[in-house]
């Protein structure tokens, strides 16, 4: 598979600028109000004032993604900085090597794991105007194709479905077939069951193409895994079983301890302490209302009282 090239540059043309400061300082999830529009862009500060561009989304391949820039500036040095999807999450600034007529270029700033955007820097180095031209921003992704089957397993007799995703769009035949890694003595990897996938379409915000298959039929009680192959490219699936009743007993005893773990208000042994025992809520009438008990926030020990 070929790597991709995305064109980010649109997005910059129609970007906003903010004061750097101020965003840093931001605790919600709206910017702060612009001071600027689009590139080219004038900018008038002092020296080691800060601006930065609005977000620049990039596709959920932050293992792979690789940025290049370039344009001219005058007055200011550029970089990039990847931001993390939580709010308040950044890297530290990747900048750029300039030139003495200008001329700047990022040749290959990776992306860091969990980033969801990226934001230009522009930083002046003396006092007056800043000016910046951006004349070309990529991002190359390395082609990648993944077979998602239920990571619990599957029952017998039972529909079993499975998902396959790549961050591009592939043409050829689409096959699949099911392997046994071990049938038996003498037997291993054998193909038990194979088929056609289904093409399901585009999810253009995640920069995905998507295909189904059906194993329903697979119904010897073992451990498997899934090959396809599309066109010139093929990926594996992680090993998964099936089982009679296979996925109540992997699943239906943790869920319910589960709500034991999640307790609030009373110590959970192994776990934590009696806790927000004083919670209560009052209404805008004045009535106050116990609201020690019930359950922490799924996952966590906070607890929302609404």
């Amino acid at each position: 598979m070929a790597d991709i090239r995305r064109d980010y540059l649109p997005t910059l043309v129609d970007t906003h600028w903010i004061e750097r400061e101020a965003w840093l300082g931001s605790r919600d999830d709206a910017d702060p109000e612009s001071i600027a529009a689009g590139l080219p862009v004038r900018l008038t500060g002092a020296a080691r004032e800060a601006w930065n561009s609005g977000p620049v989304p990039t596709p959920l391949d932050h293992d792979v993604v690789a940025l290049s820039f370039a344009g001219r500036a005058a007055n200011a040095r550029v970089g990039i900085e990847w931001c993390q999807a939580k709010r308040g999450k950044r890297h530290t600034v990747v900048w750029a090597d300039h030139a003495d007529d200008g001329t700047f270029a990022i040749h290959s700033a990776r992306a860091i794991r969990t980033t969801a955007s990226f934001r230009v820097v522009v930083e002046a180095v003396a006092d007056g105007i800043v000016q910046l031209e951006i004349d070309e921003c990529i991002g190359t992704l390395e082609s990648k194709l993944d077979v998602l089957v239920n990571q619990v397993g599957y029952d017998v007799n039972r529909p079993k479905r499975f998902t396959v995703q790549s961050n591009a769009p592939l043409e050829g035949p689409a096959t699949f077939c099911v392997v046994a890694p071990i049938a038996g003595p003498g037997q291993e990897f054998v193909t038990v069951l194979a088929g056609e996938l289904e093409p399901a379409g585009e999810v253009s915000e995640w920069g995905r193409w998507y295909w189904r298959g059906d194993i329903t039929p697979l119904d010897e009680p073992g451990n498997y895994y899934v090959e396809v192959r599309i066109g010139s490219a093929k990926a594996e699936s992680p090993v998964f079983s099936v089982g009679d009743n296979f996925v109540a007993r992997k699943t239906l005893d943790t869920a319910q301890r589960f709500f034991f773990w999640q307790r609030c208000g009373q110590a959970v042994p192994g776990w934590h302490d009696a806790c927000h025992l004083d919670d209560r809520i009052t209404t805008d009438d004045g009535v106050t209302i116990e609201a020690a008990g019930a359950w922490h926030d799924a996952g966590d020990y906070n607890k929302y009282n609404g």
